[in-house]
Parts: C-alpha cells; structure tokens; sequence
C-alpha cells in the first residue's frame, strides 16, 4: 500500500496481518518538476493553483467558498483549477458565491504541460476530504511551490505542517482561508517551504522507491 493510512484501513478490512502489508509510497519524477523552467501567465496575485479532479471529494467547493471568504482580503486573488470533472457545478458555485471572475476553469491538461502550471504559481492547495496518498503533493513540492493541504491522515504523512507546507482544519473554510492570506502576507515562509520540500522530495524521487520495490521482492 502506499501510506500508513491505507495500511491501517486494510489491516482492519481485511483482518490481516499487519507484519504482512507494507507501505511503499508513491513516487515523483524529480527531473521533470525540479528542472522545469517553462513558465505561464497565472493571473491573480496571488495566483491559488489545484491540480486534480474536479469532485467534491476532492475539496473543489471547500477550495471555492474559502477564495470567496478571502477575496475581501486579498481582492486580487485568482483561482487556476487544472483538471476535468464536474466543473458545471464548481463554475455554478463560484457564481453562487459571486466570485465567478476569480474562479479561472483550465480543463485537463498534457502531463508535459503540468510543471509550467506549478512553476507559474503562488501556491498550491489540495483541500481533499479523502485521499489514500496525494502525488499532485508530492508534484508541487518537487517544483519548489508553498503547499497548503487538508489535515487529513494521509497528507500528513506528506507535509510537515510549519515545515514544509501548511496542513488547515479538513473542511474548514475558515481554516483554509486564513492559511492562504497568512502565508500569501509572508513571502519569506513561502521560499522557506519551497526550500524543504525540495530536500523532502527527494525520498520521494522514482530511483528510491524503485529499491524499497526491489528489497521487497527480494525478503
């Protein structure tokens, strides 16, 4: 399995073993993120990036409502979601909230495309309710960009919340919302993140999960 969170909720499913069931994470193509230098233009300032599916597992609505609870904060602010999914009902929603011109809809976009979109940001947040691991975590990390996630098992096993990245209460718009102006208003944290999530990736990196893969077959 690729965390202690999908360990824990197979052991018990299962009613396996636990000596049994081991954890080897996902990994990163290193190279492709940390020597990227493609750039785009994101509007916004700051300019808020989500990479992924757009579903309500995923966080989309909680992301939504917390750039509407900020915008009075931060007017310049724009949204870039980068993914397919139920955008209908998120484009729905930002026009709810009333922060549709904000909100910038991207659409699916080429893996060769993804690391100008993280280059080209301010910061990332992945306001998951539920995930077994979270590489798009491990993607923004690897280009160096401020992550801020949801405080939910498996992404802790990620970010080092203070360290790395900003971890906020798991559905707390409120939360959510004053992570971002905080770490928006503080550039020298966010060179900071980007600084030791570039060293924390690194174990990250394919060649080492290749040999935790090879030790495995090897026991």
């Amino acid at each position: 399995v690729n965390s202690e969170f999908m360990r824990n909720n197979v052991v018990t499913w299962y009613r396996l073993n636990r000596d049994k069931v081991v954890v080897i994470p996902n990994g990163v193509n290193l190279k492709m993120f940390t020597e990227s230098n493609d750039r785009i233009v994101l509007d916004g300032d700051p300019s808020i990036l989500y990479v992924g599916h757009l579903s309500r597992l995923k966080g989309v609505d909680i992301l939504i409502r917390a750039i509407s609870k900020l915008s009075s904060d931060l007017p310049n602010v724009k949204l870039h979601l980068v993914g397919n999914g139920n955008a209908p009902t998120f484009a729905a929603l930002s026009k709810k909230e009333g922060i549709e011109k904000c909100v910038i809809f991207h659409d699916w976009a080429k893996p060769s495309k993804i690391p100008s979109y993280y280059k080209s940001a301010d910061i990332c947040v992945f306001p998951s309710r539920h995930e077994g691991f979270g590489i798009v975590i491990l993607e923004a990390m690897a280009s160096g960009i401020p992550v801020i996630a949801s405080d939910i098992p498996s992404f802790r096993e990620i970010v080092s919340d203070g360290i790395d990245g900003r971890l906020f209460k798991s559905q707390n718009v409120d939360s959510l919302s004053k992570e971002v102006i905080a770490l928006y208003r503080d550039p020298c944290l966010r060179e900071e993140f980007g600084r030791n999530a570039l060293e924390k990736v690194k174990k990250y990196s394919w060649e080492k999960i290749a040999e935790k893969y090879i030790s495995l077959y090897e026991y």
